[in-house]
């Protein structure tokens, strides 16, 4: 990772006064540094409203050259009598203009004050003010400098932050929605490396590139990571933003140099996240150079050995995220990048059309031989034909990119499966019985085995009672529905979070196969399969709807929490 500027100022602040202080910078300094260390703690204790050296305490404070190492040493210490002095102390510290942290490259759970500060707030839980001053200001430094790494102690301690969601409701959710929207420093230059997510297309033979501009989908708010080579880089963004040019159909060129502007084509702000975000991973020291090569036979047999077993070498453990704590721009672009739903599922609709087709052959065969039809040789040819028509649909809409495609002809294929199923079951004497009424109902049935006879028979009275059937269930079940309405509101609220997480589910289990295939983390797309940190959009308008829903949601929770608290009768509301 980079050096910072200021940290390196620091660093060499640092260097330069302690070596003119001691000749011998391998024993003396360190000593010096501890006894310095010492006195400044003791001084802080003292820090309260009522003492006259609270400017001193800072300015000494802020004059010792490692903020990182006084921190730890004070998340260290804390405990019941002085939790109330050091968090005084460093929201004096932290606030001012005068302070500047910036963590460490190397920070670990032993040296990240906001994990030490978490751990004793587990058991002193007004101690939480502490980290809690932390955590701000990584934030607020991070969204001010537009520094991503500014957040790495928070990411680093968000398993254990999520776990107090109980003890802390409102630090926990007042966190992650703190660390949405956290802006990027280069954007221009962001833009022009993009690698949009999910670069679907039905390629035509010798056609070399599947990728999409993000100029031409910015109104669908991308996902996207950067490119890591940048040798061509220039001429495909020239040739992008020419493109984008002639489909905005006006001119974007710049009045000064008369090259296009860049901005005047892609509008929506951009901002960074980090997988840090969705779960801890906890893996050995691994020398990837001692790695065999990857080969796909390879991947196939470690994902059998990882299902199999229990433990694994490398555990990937997804934070204990609730609905409400999902409801989160900055997750949901994290979670897109990973589901390659478009990928995936092509393949097993693919399928799905390849095997009823297959077996639509096989049974028209069938009944060509056998001459007549009978209601299970109906049955069996549309459980094959609605699948074959609903996957039909879903290719369509995924080359399209209709996320909200109509699934209705699959939801009916499921429920012709399972009739299928439980025909196919009648074998069984108490299974039979079902199937027997199943079929009397309709009306449709003489014995059982018996062909149907099309001629002499009533079709339009029993396609009118078997209509009438379904209509009636169709409204018994509304008026059911109606009768449920607080809980569909509340369903129709949460589906949609309640689907984030399923796919959260999957994409945790695959990330921590993908960790423990030996080398195929290490393959030459690792940059776009397995970035640390990817790129979503938005607008400044999306922007401010989130901010204001959570503030009404806040509201409304603290105005529930005042009546509860005070009931008030209707004649004092008047």
């Amino acid at each position: 990772m980079a050096q910072y500027p200021s940290q390196q100022n620091l660093i060499e602040d640092g260097l330069s006064s302690n070596q003119t202080d001691n000749p011998n910078p391998g024993q003396a300094i360190p000593q010096a540094k501890d006894t310095e260390l010492g006195q400044l703690l003791l001084r802080i204790l003292n820090f309260k409203p009522d003492n006259e050296d609270r400017n001193a305490i800072l300015e000494n404070a802020r004059q010792y050259n490692n903020t990182e190492k006084m921190l730890v040493e004070i998340c260290g210490k804390l405990n019941r009598e002085n939790h109330t002095t050091y968090s005084e102390f460093l929201k004096a510290l932290l606030d001012s203009e005068h302070t500047t942290w910036v963590p460490s490259e190397n920070i670990s759970q032993k040296t990240n004050p906001i994990a030490l500060s978490l751990k004793t707030a587990k058991a002193i839980p007004r101690a939480i003010a502490v980290p809690q001053i932390m955590i701000e200001y990584c934030i607020r430094m991070a969204k001010q400098e537009k520094d991503f790494f500014f957040v790495s102690p928070v990411l680093q301690s968000l398993h254990e932050l999520v776990k107090l969601y109980e003890l802390h409701t409102n630090l926990v959710l007042n966190t992650l929605r703190s660390l949405a929207f956290i802006p990027v420093m280069k954007e221009s230059d962001i833009i022009n490396q993009a690698i949009v997510a999910h670069p679907l297309k039905i390629l035509w033979p010798l056609r070399k590139s599947s990728t999409r501009s993000i100029y031409r989908c910015q109104s669908e708010n991308p996902v996207f990571t950067c490119k890591t080579n940048t040798t061509d880089s220039t001429t495909d963004t020239e040739n992008e933003l020419e493109m984008a040019q002639l489909e905005l159909g006006e001119n974007v060129a710049d009045e000064t140099n008369g090259h296009i502007n860049q901005d005047r084509i892609f509008c929506h702000d951009v901002f960074q996240a980090s997988f840090d975000m969705l779960w801890d991973v906890s893996q050995p020291q691994i020398d990837h150079r001692t790695l065999p090569q990857f080969w796909f036979p390879q991947a196939f047999i470690y994902t059998i050995l990882f299902k199999c077993r229990t433990k694994s070498k490398v555990k990937v453990e997804r934070h204990d995220f609730n609905l409400e704590m999902l409801d989160n721009p900055a997750i949901k672009a994290l979670i897109d990048y990973k589901w390659i739903q478009r990928v995936s599922l092509l393949s097993v609709y693919v399928i799905i059309i390849v095997m009823a087709l297959v077996f639509l052959v096989f049974k028209f065969s069938q009944l060509r031989r056998n001459r007549y039809c009978t209601l299970y040789n109906i049955i069996d040819v549309v459980v094959f034909a609605l699948p074959l028509l609903g996957s039909v649909i879903q290719i369509l809409n995924i080359v399209n990119m209709n996320e909200k495609g109509d699934i209705s002809v699959l939801s009916f294929s499921v429920l012709v499966i399972f009739l299928h199923c439980i025909f196919e079951l009648r074998v069984k004497k108490s299974i039979c019985y079902f199937v027997t009424v199943i079929i009397e109902i309709t009306g449709i049935w003489g014995s059982f085995g018996e062909s149907l006879d099309l001629e002499g028979r009533a079709w339009g009275f029993d396609l009118i009672m078997v209509f009438y059937a379904v209509m009636m269930t169709m409204i018994s079940l509304n008026i059911l529905i109606a009768l449920m309405n607080d809980g569909f509101q509340d369903a129709k609220k949460t589906s949609a979070m309640a689907w984030i997480k399923f796919k959260l589910i999957h994409i945790e289990e695959a990330e921590a196969i993908t960790y423990n295939i030996p080398g195929f983390r290490n393959l030459k797309c690792k940059a776009t399969w397995f970035p640390k940190v990817i790129y979503y959009t938005a607008t400044l308008q999306q922007q401010e709807n989130y901010k204001k829903y959570f503030q009404k949601e806040e509201l409304r929770k603290q105005l529930e929490l005042l009546l509860a608290q005070q009931p008030f009768s209707i004649d004092e509301m008047r």
